[in-house]
Parts: C-alpha cells; structure tokens; sequence
C-alpha cells in the first residue's frame, strides 16, 4: 500500500506532499503528523481541489488459469482511491 499526501495553496503556490510505503502484508498505515506539519492550510479558492490523499494497492500475485490454447497468462490490477481532504 502506497499513501501520497498532497496540497496547494492556489494563491501563494506553497506546496506540501509527502509519500508513506508499507511493507506488503501490512494491514495499517498511517502518514505521522510530522510529514504533514509543513502543508499548507487548505484554501477555499478555485474550482479545482488540490488537496488530497491518494492510496494505491497492488496484488502481491494474482493466480489465473490460462484459457485453452496458452501456456501461461498473468494478470493483476492497482486499486487506487482519491479522497479531498482539507489540511488545516
């Protein structure tokens, strides 16, 4: 699992971002407050958010049967979620 903090102050362009990994198998993460301690405050300006956590996941493995015809065939995904978030 793979976490990314981000935001952007739309009027001054400071910015803030921050990427925590955990091992796989793990079943908690958690970003520590001081990776966030230098964001800047959330703004309620402009159309477009540009503050949120993202949190991709990628299957260690993923087992599939080859249809008739193939010797071997191997598949996965990434699950990736975006959530707005306000930092204050």
């Amino acid at each position: 699992m793979l976490a990314l903090a981000f935001s952007v102050d739309q009027d001054t362009a400071a910015m803030g971002a921050a990427a925590c990994l955990a091992p796989p198998g793990t079943s908690h993460l958690s970003i520590p407050a001081y990776a966030l301690a230098n964001f800047p405050a959330t703004a309620p300006v402009g159309n477009l958010p540009l503050h949120f956590v993202m949190l991709i996941s990628v299957p260690r493995s993923a087992i599939v049967a080859p249809p008739n015809g193939l010797d071997d065939l191997h598949a996965s995904y990434m699950d990736i979620q975006v959530k707005s978030i306000k930092f204050r």
